[in-house]
């Protein structure tokens, strides 16, 4: 049995590394893709239409008006991990008013949205439809 030599342990490092690297970036794309809402959609009747359910659904109360955010379903992932999942928020008009994919990291998205959550539910969210 031949033991690889230093070139050969080289190309292979070399070679897994890109391998990873391409999967890791391949999965972030497709994270990206499944969880952008443009040409998709704009509001909640087209939200919930499109199949892929939430994972989890809060609630914000400000300035006197309840606005409702659905994160991404954590399906689907891949080898990428997000520092937040994808969200969206919509308002009591059934408009979707900011939208996130990466919540973890969207700093402006967390100080807007994320310090005075409710927990709510997909049905209280279908509630806005049927109004």
């Amino acid at each position: 049995m031949k033991i690889p030599t230093k070139y050969e342990w080289l190309v292979a490092t070399i070679v897994i590394g890109f391998i990873s690297t391409y999967a890791f970036d391949m999965s972030r794309n497709r994270w990206n893709r499944l969880n952008l809402p443009e040409d998709k959609f704009s509001n909640v009747s087209e939200y919930l239409a499109q199949g892929r359910l939430p994972n989890h659904i809060t609630k914000v109360e400000k300035q006197g008006a309840t606005f409702f955010i659905a994160y991404s379903s954590t399906e689907d992932m891949g080898l990428y991990v997000p520092s937040g999942l994808a969200a969206y928020v919509f308002d009591e008009r059934r408009k979707m008013v900011q939208w996130s994919t990466e919540t973890g990291n969207d700093e402006l998205f967390g100080e807007l949205w994320l310090k005075s959550q409710k927990q709510s539910t997909l049905e209280e969210l279908k509630q806005l439809v049927f109004q």
